[in-house]
């Protein structure tokens, strides 16, 4: 692990943080479940210093409407996963650093990385009184600034219920209001339960391989993982406006809208082909990772607090990709959006369910992650998330890290810092082809062709 020159590890000050609210144990849904015991993981960096003990009081008044999170995980006879809401606690550590919050600038090759920000804790166990599904890190910067490493079991929350979670500790610290969540995680398996017979058998989304090609293809994504290098990279907001308003003209008609994500997505999909030169014939994915709240309607109640993605796959050959126009691909990709129905979900949820009864849950895998080394790029846009929104009384984030995607041609797109309609695009690409995306003008040139 790179560390940084002149950082020298401090023992960190360790707090269990309680709500004061015990008792109630909620079963998580199937879709909870196949998560694994990862943790989501984000550290924000801020300039001013954050006082770790008024962090700690408004964590515990937060943390009064989020009970699973100091609560333990336990299965059941069953094999179901649920969360005893014990009041067992929340991890809080603060540690003091010899580094300047300068040298945790997003631009230094040698700022200290993400894991040594980040609390340690059980990674891969799921249950257990010291595994606790909310740990949180708070570096002290030499001279000022502080850097906040949250960790949340992935079996709790997906990328949007993380930043739910953060967003309302920020409230709460500032004496904001925020809605109340909702943790009725059965009332996505009631939905599943309604499922013909045959979304029970098969699924378009989810696959239980055998235990050789389940090994085989984590064992592939770890070797390929120490390969893969990430690339940042900035679009303007004007930059922005103009992909949008080029693929709208590209799409005579009232009936042919798109939105700024499907033509930033149809973009970075079209410039990662070509970076690719796969052959023309090559099936090229757009792996798209979608939230269904909005899809589902009343179906969910208010202020659901759970993991609620699924993905969508739209597919072109690499010549088709790399010839249509802009427009015509962002099309695409908003047809494919309407695929994210009620019906969708049910039938997803009936399969996991299916397997769970069969005790098969630890089994199941995404279909996506199987064509992730070859003709899929994978793209999540958490761009409308309040990553730079949160003000714990020290002003907003001026950088927000997350784990490298891991993958090859893995893409995520976040809000730049400014809030200014800017986005930056985290891509995992192999080291030749990063380094042709970085030191070529003309992959710039393909990057930034909208550019005004």
């Amino acid at each position: 692990m790179r560390r940084a020159e002149g950082d020298e590890p401090r023992d960190p000050r360790t707090h269990t943080v309680r709500s004061g609210v015990s008792g109630e144990r909620i079963r998580l849904s199937a879709l909870d479940t196949i998560t694994g015991g990862l943790y989501t993981d984000r550290a924000f960096y801020f300039r001013e210093t954050l006082d770790g003990s008024t962090l700690r009081a408004s964590l515990a008044e937060v943390l009064r409407l989020f009970p699973l999170l100091t609560g333990r995980q336990q299965r059941d006879p069953t094999g179901a996963l649920s969360v005893l809401c014990n009041d067992a606690g929340a991890t809080f550590e603060e540690v003091d650093s010899s580094l300047p919050i300068a040298a945790y600038a997003p631009d230094r090759a040698d700022r200290p990385t993400l894991p040594q920000l980040l609390p340690q804790v059980a990674q891969f166990r799921l249950t257990g009184e010291n595994v606790p599904l909310l740990a949180i890190r708070l570096t002290q910067a030499a001279g000022g600034g502080s850097v906040l490493g949250v960790r949340i079991k992935h079996t709790l929350v997906d990328g949007r219920s993380f930043m739910t979670f953060v967003d309302s500790w920020s409230r709460e610290h500032l004496g904001r209001g925020y809605p109340k969540p909702n943790h009725d995680r059965h009332v996505l398996d009631e939905l599943g339960s309604d499922a013909p017979d045959a979304a029970t058998r098969s699924s378009d989304r989810f696959v239980v391989p055998y235990r050789r090609e389940r090994f085989g293809v984590l064992a592939k994504a770890a070797m390929v993982a120490r390969k893969t290098q990430t690339v940042l990279v900035r679009l303007p907001s004007a930059e922005v406006r103009e992909i949008k308003r080029s693929a709208i003209a590209d799409l005579p008609g009232i009936d042919r809208w798109v939105s700024t994500a499907d033509a930033v997505s149809a973009h970075l999909w079209q410039v990662l082909s070509r970076l690719r030169a796969r052959p023309d014939g090559a099936r090229e994915t757009l792996g798209t990772i979608t939230n269904f709240q909005s899809a589902l309607g009343q179906l969910l109640p208010p202020h659901y607090w759970g993991n609620t993605i699924t993905n969508l796959s739209p597919v072109l050959t690499a010549d088709e990709l790399r010839g249509h126009a802009l427009g015509e691909v962002a099309h695409l990709v908003r047809r494919t959006r309407s695929d994210v129905t009620a019906e969708k979900i049910r039938d997803e949820t009936a399969f996991l369910l299916a397997q769970r009864a069969a005790g098969r849950q630890n089994r199941v895998m995404p279909r996506m992650l199987f064509g992730a080394f070859e003709g899929t790029v994978q793209l999540n846009d958490m761009s409308k998330m309040p990553h730079y929104a949160l003000d714990f009384g020290g002003g907003t984030p001026f950088w927000c890290d997350m784990p490298s995607g891991g993958l090859p041609w893995m893409v995520r797109v976040m809000s730049a810092p400014e809030e200014d309609g800017s986005l930056d695009v985290h891509v995992s690409m192999p080291p030749a082809a990063a380094a042709a995306f970085q030191g070529q003008r003309s992959w710039q040139e393909h990057l930034h062709r909208y550019a005004p």
